[in-house]
């Protein structure tokens, strides 16, 4: 299963090794090919038979992909809530272009011995397969970098001109005007330091853990006050397959 919730920051891993690692761990659920047909209507596939036998040998090739491509369209699409260009983007930027996988589809042919649909479908599913892992530890490179922006692997974690301060008079102390600047322009490192800070202090001066979190949250309203807050959200309704069918229907060879 490709989950982002189990990813370490200190790990010496790739992402790509550790979305391998993280995969195996979930052995009941791995990552697998996904099943096409679901995204092809019972008339596409017996059209798509009739017209590649029909077709000449050296055509076969370019039906097979362009029918494949227009499958792994659908399915991400629906899976993935992309606009039909923006599949078709990511397809020709992690798979290829037609050019690209044609000899790659020759081979495929030379030594299959299915129906041409279900190498069709096999061939869409493997792809599919490999472009969505692809995506993922994608993804997962941009969450650590912007993991690393928030909270960055520097010995240096204020304001180096405060730092550079205290480093040659030992008894500098910011005043109230360069703390508030500071909190201002690292807000997220700031925050999250001085709060962790208060959790470890909670825990050393408070016996009852029901009484920890109450401490907890109270420090932690009142670190609010010097910080300000502007999480985003954003909310996205999954397409329906049905309307993916229709929308996209008749494409398929």
């Amino acid at each position: 299963m490709l989950t982002p919730f189990l990813f370490d920051p200190t790990s010496t891993k790739s992402v790509e090794e550790q979305v391998d690692y993280n995969d195996r761990l979930n052995a009941e659920k791995p990552h697998r090919p996904r099943h096409m047909r679901e995204f092809l209507e019972e008339e596409e596939i017996d059209h798509f038979q009739a017209g590649y036998e029909s077709l000449p040998i050296d055509e076969k090739p370019i039906a097979i992909w362009r029918s494949c491509f227009e499958v792994i369209v659908r399915a991400l699409v629906f899976d993935e809530n992309f606009s039909p260009e923006t599949a078709a983007e990511f397809i020709t930027s992690g798979i290829g272009s037609e050019h690209d996988m044609l000899p790659q589809i020759r081979e495929y042919i030379s030594i299959y011995r299915q129906t041409p649909i279900n190498l069709m479908l096999d061939m869409a599913s493997d792809l599919y397969y490999t472009l969505t892992k692809k995506i993922f530890v994608i993804s997962m490179e941009l969450h650590l970098m912007d993991y690393r922006s928030i909270f960055p692997q520097r010995v240096c974690a204020h304001n180096s001109a405060l730092v550079l301060k205290r480093l040659k008079d030992p008894h500098y102390t910011p005043n109230a005007e360069e703390r508030k600047q500071y909190f201002q322009e690292n807000r997220e490192q700031s925050f999250a330091i001085i709060n962790s800070m208060s959790i470890w202090e909670i825990a050393d001066l408070v016996p009852l853990e029901s009484m920890q979190v109450l401490q907890n949250s109270g420090r932690y309203s009142l670190l609010k006050q010097f910080y300000s807050d502007d999480t985003p959200s954003a909310s996205a309704t999954p397409t329906k397959a049905a309307a993916v069918k229709s929308e996209l229907k008749g494409k398929v060879l």
